[in-house]
């Protein structure tokens, strides 16, 4: 049973629990790689799809000289960024997954992050992953 939770970054938190007087820390980044790891392997041609994501988004965020703050929340929800699609049965079929006006996996995924407090700083990143880049400019 888990009694307390410190937060100490969007990166780790520590879940204490008092029946067995241990300490869990559970590390972020290896966990939604984990997590990104798991949507790909519903596709196979995704191959790494979340991960390469993360790469090109930190080298990005990198290029326009966000924070380490901003980095690492720019990496963490491109870790994720497809979450929603989980439940979109053209996410099962081969190569029939296409970004447009009519999926809304994005804005799926961004509500399921918004239900989670840890996640909630991710939520409007992922809201905004599928639209061409003149929607997010507006948008932001």
């Amino acid at each position: 049973m888990v009694a307390s939770v410190r937060i100490q970054s969007l990166i780790e938190i520590h879940l204490i629990n008092f029946n067995y007087a241990d300490i869990m820390t559970i590390h972020l980044l290896p966990t939604l790689g984990s997590i990104a790891n798991i949507i790909d392997m519903i596709n196979p041609r995704l191959n790494l799809h979340h991960v390469r994501t993360a790469f090109i988004a930190s080298h990005l965020a990198k290029l326009v000289d966000f924070s380490a703050a901003q980095r690492r929340k720019t990496i963490l929800a491109a870790l994720i960024h497809d979450v929603g699609g989980l439940n979109e049965k053209s996410r099962l079929e081969p190569l029939n997954y296409i970004d447009n006006e009519h999926n809304h996996h994005a804005l799926i995924g961004s509500e399921l992050l918004s239900r989670i407090p840890l996640f909630r700083p991710l939520n409007k990143i992922v809201s905004l992953s599928p639209y061409p880049l003149a929607q997010r400019s507006r948008a932001l």
